[in-house]
Formats: C-alpha cells, sequence, structure tokens
C-alpha cells in the first residue's frame, strides 16, 4: 500500500474514532508524524473534521456506562464495529449539528445553570412544583 493511501486509511479510520496514538500503533507511523501528514494532506484544522458530537462519542460513553452489563457492552461493540463506516460518514456529514450524550448535556446544562448539587431535571421539576 503506498503512503498516501495509508495515511488516508489512516485518516478515515481517524474520522470513525480511532485517536493519533492507537493509530500510531497500527500503522507503526509516529504520532508526531501522523500528525504531520494529517496536517499536510487536510490544512491545519484537520482536527475539525472529526464530529466530537457525534454518534462515536455517544456510543463510546455507552462502552464505559459501569450501568451496562458485560453482554451488553459487548453487544454495542460488536454493533458499533460492523457499522462504523456508516456512523463516520453520518459523524461527516453532520458535523455542525451536535448530538448530546448524557454527560455533554449535564456538562452545557451546569455551565448555563451553575448548580452542583442538583440535576438539572430536578431543578426543572422544582420550579415546576413550586409554581
Amino acid at each position: 500500500m503506498s503512503t498516501d493511501k495509508t495515511i488516508q486509511r489512516a485518516f478515515e479510520l481517524y474520522k470513525q474514532g480511532y485517536s493519533l496514538r492507537s493509530l500510531a500503533k497500527i500503522f507503526k507511523i509516529s504520532k508526531t508524524n501522523l500528525g504531520k501528514k494529517f496536517r499536510k494532506l487536510h490544512g491545519d484544522n484537520y482536527s475539525e473534521l472529526k464530529n466530537k458530537y457525534g454518534l462515536t462519542p455517544i456510543i463510546k460513553e455507552y462502552l464505559n456506562n459501569p450501568a451496562l452489563s458485560d453482554k451488553q457492552k459487548e453487544q454495542i461493540s460488536d454493533w458499533f464495529h460492523v457499522n462504523r463506516k456508516l456512523i463516520a460518514a453520518s459523524d461527516s456529514k453532520y458535523l455542525n449539528s451536535p448530538l448530546l450524550s448524557n454527560s455533554r448535556e449535564q456538562q452545557l446544562t451546569y455551565l448555563e445553570c451553575s448548580h452542583r448539587t442538583k440535576d438539572w431535571k430536578d431543578l426543572i421539576t422544582d420550579c415546576w412544583v413550586s409554581s
């Protein structure tokens, strides 16, 4: 496989959620060199072509959820690996339409409301009940 095709394949995997570190191990190219090659082919803002608020981060959050059983995580992981290209294509198509995982929703709510002690859903319920 030629170097350009290798780098392009690595970039496709990068958009699918692989980190530079994991890609460096897979392709046996240093992380720094891989980043430089991505910059050369896709510009200084190549990381913006990876949807940080798409389906991939949400799926990864589920895979790290301690409330799910190992069997459930395995099923999600299997489904994710089968559909990784389709998910990456969707994430690329909707770069400007972020999806919110539960943790991201909590983070944004905290930033807006600045309430540490309560879940935002409780705040809404409390406001509704007291009205």
